[in-house]
């Protein structure tokens, strides 16, 4: 018993150093968003002399569909120093609770530009157990719980992952490992696009959105941030339904100013690598339209 004790004791330690030190090394996903949730915590208010700090956060439409690079020389010339933190297959909740976290733990942009679709922002989905590792906060577990709708089993998974390296890494471990047994897999993605569901009736679709909102604001201003959303292109309009107008609508509800800098359907076909996230050529289009509709934003609406 006891030799199997400590052989148990080795393994698990071992998963920990794997996911710990050895798969942020050799993973550049990880390598990347790592790195860039430490730069967001060292953001910091501006002062009167200076550019003001704006912080952007989504999922792959953000880390896709944006020349980072580009997106902060523009920014630089229009007074906004902008940083990014992509984290693929993320939505509100996942940010709700990521923003909380990061602001609790001293993150000080001046503003927060949330990029999500309609259907993003309404979700009830989170990023499982990456999300529980890196963007929840612990006392949050009972309002995570409440608010994606979680059962007992998760809701304990959750916790696990929030404290274990291993298994808030274990997906994006086993992602990593495919992509290096079998080179070129992500060249594949375009052949399995998602299919989302049906959208719940509008009128709910308003009151969550006016909520969600309302909930970001709530989150932001009182250390001094200010929030804004902002609508990626997507390739058809019909992908939108009525979540659109509604969102919009709510945006202007709660006062939260609501970018949309290309309509959808507006961008070709080609300018998409699925149908859903836009390649080198869509970004090259989207990154100076989203930096002229970030700086006139902020110029309107952040005086």
């Amino acid at each position: 018993m006891v030799m199997l004790l400590l052989a148990m004791i080795c393994y698990f330690g071992a998963l920990e150093i794997l996911a710990r030190k050895i798969y942020p090394s050799h993973s550049a996903i990880a390598a990347r968003i790592f790195s860039d949730l430490e730069a967001t915590l060292r953001l910091r208010h501006s002062s009167a002399s200076e550019r003001r700090t704006m912080l952007v956060v989504g999922n792959s439409l953000l880390l896709n569909g944006v020349d980072r690079e580009q997106l902060r020389r523009l920014a630089e010339a229009n007074g906004l120093s902008t940083s990014l933190l992509p984290i693929e297959n993320t939505a509100y909740l996942d940010w709700y609770f990521g923003l909380r976290r990061l602001l609790a733990e001293g993150s000080r942009p001046d503003i927060i530009a949330v990029c999500l679709t309609p259907r993003q922002l309404v979700s009830r989905g989170t990023d499982g157990e990456f999300f529980a590792r890196n963007l929840m906060q612990a006392d949050d577990i009972l309002l995570v719980k409440r608010a994606a709708g979680l059962d007992l089993t998760a809701t304990s998974t959750y916790m696990l992952a929030h404290y274990s390296a291993w298994m808030g890494s274990r997906a994006g471990i086993r992602n990593w490992i495919k992509s290096q047994a079998i080179p070129g897999m992500d060249e594949l993605a375009p052949y399995f696009p998602e299919r989302a569901g049906p959208p719940a009736p509008a009128p709910i679709v308003r009151d969550v959105a006016v909520q969600r909102l309302s909930d970001l604001s709530g989150l932001c201003a009182p250390v001094g941030c200010r929030v804004l959303l902002v609508v990626p292109p997507v390739a058809s309009k019909s992908a939108y339904d009525f979540l659109e107008s509604t969102v919009k609508q709510a945006a202007a509800e709660t006062r939260v100013p609501f970018l949309m800098p290309i309509a959808p359907g507006e961008l070709a076909a080609e300018l998409f690598a699925d149908g859903f996230h836009l390649n080198a050529r869509g970004a090259a289009v989207f990154t100076p339209t989203l930096a002229r509709s970030l700086s006139a934003a902020v110029a309107a609406d952040f005086p």
